[in-house]
């Protein structure tokens, strides 16, 4: 399972992408830039941009935007995506060694992005990396899944997803203990039959324990809220959470 996610956010037979990208992005995009409350041309960092939906989004909205990412697969449908959209930019980078330091007036890490690392210590180190990147007084938005749900429900969830001709069949279980993670089998299948697997990690963190991590890579938390939009994988299942926070420090946001 280390560093499994080198492998199942590359092209497979099944675009795993298009599971979410036309799932109501326009309104998450909205969203972020209500939260944000940033002017025009103000610089943004979009950290796990995958093929960019939100990136391309917010570029629309007058963000001048860098998106990073490890899935060079990813990051080539983001360009290509994007086309003439000339305030976005895509990067390939790992999330803990971006090399970022007091550029960005604004990071995002949007759609449970984060906790991908089977060591907490990187999870921390991925913290610390995108407090480097931005400005003294810029914000910092991180919304995942709400693992506090998992964690007391233990639930497995068996679904289908389906994407044009491609099928994809998911089982996902909780490892349980202290660090508790989510783990995950897909098999996926393409025309005429051929199939591929995948397995991810997902570490799950409740409102209060990444609350605490936020704080302890030295952010200020301005605000907690709800997902950016009402969404839950089951009817009865997880809900979402977002936090706001900043890099202390006087805040100069360019017009």
């Amino acid at each position: 399972m280390k560093d499994w996610w080198k492998r199942f956010f590359r092209s497979s037979v099944f675009p795993i992408a298009d599971l979410v990208d036309s799932f109501a992005t326009k309104q998450e995009v909205a969203a972020v830039a209500k939260i944000l409350k940033l002017p025009r041309n103000s610089r943004l960092l979009d950290v796990a941009c995958g093929t960019g939906r939100h990136s391309i989004g917010l570029a629309r909205r007058g963000f001048q935007v860098r998106g990073v990412d490890y899935s060079s697969s990813y990051l080539a449908e983001a360009r290509r995506r994007a086309g003439r959209v000339a305030n976005v930019r895509f990067l390939r980078r790992d999330m803990r060694f971006m090399g970022f330091s007091g550029e960005f007036d604004a990071v995002v890490n949007l759609w449970t992005s984060f906790g991908y690392f089977p060591s907490l210590a990187d999870d921390r180190r991925a913290l610390r990396a995108m407090f480097r990147a931005l400005k003294p007084g810029g914000k910092f938005l991180i919304e995942l899944v709400d693992g506090s749900w998992f964690e007391k429900n233990k639930p497995v969830f068996r679904h289908w997803h389906r994407s044009g001709k491609f099928w994809a069949l998911e089982e996902t279980h909780l490892r349980k203990g202290k660090d508790a993670a989510l783990l995950a089998e897909r098999i996926y299948i393409g025309p005429k039959g051929k199939t591929s697997r995948g397995h991810s990690f997902v570490r799950m963190y409740s409102l209060q324990r990444l609350a605490k991590e936020v704080r302890t890579a030295g952010f200020k938390i301005v605000k907690i809220g709800p997902g950016l939009i009402p969404w839950r994988l089951k009817q009865d299942g997880p809900g979402r959470f977002y936090i706001l926070a900043r890099r202390p420090g006087t805040f100069r946001a360019e017009s």
